[in-house]
């Protein structure tokens, strides 16, 4: 099964992911979040950097969870590749951003994200397979 697919849209860029489980679903969104700002195969896995977010519904948590990777990642000089996520529930993610440290020498860049939006936001589930679709400001 493909993780993500990269969907443009009109001043902003978006991404639809896929997965098995919730929780795989959700690591494949970070993995689409991480590919937008740069290219994947530049960067390893050397560090990881801890995540925690809540949110009141489950479009309130991955929102809060991916707002709360861009900052991680924009406040460390971090890039990230991808997630393992410990705990998930409806209202509740933590877990751990693997990447490294930035380098802008080695590290091929794509398109800045600003912020995850509520803009076509969807979580859906399927003959339990799972998709999310979201929409990033750059």
């Amino acid at each position: 099964m493909k993780k993500f697919r990269i969907i443009e849209t009109t001043g902003d860029v978006g991404v639809v992911a896929f997965g098995d489980s919730l929780k795989e679903v959700f690591a494949n969104t970070a993995s689409g979040l991480f590919s937008v700002a740069a290219n994947l195969s530049c960067i390893r896995k050397k560090m990881s950097l801890s995540f925690d977010a809540e949110g009141e519904s489950l479009d309130a948590l991955l929102l809060s969870w991916l707002n709360e990777l861009i900052y991680i990642q924009e406040v460390n000089d971090f890039l990230g590749k991808e997630v393992d996520i410990k705990e998930l529930s409806d209202k509740k993610i933590s877990g751990e951003l693997w990447g490294e440290k930035l380098d802008r020498e080695k590290h091929l860049f794509g398109t800045e994200v600003k912020a995850a939006t509520y803009h076509n936001l969807e979580i859906k589930t399927e003959n339990g397979s799972w998709q999310i679709t979201v929409i990033f400001d750059i």
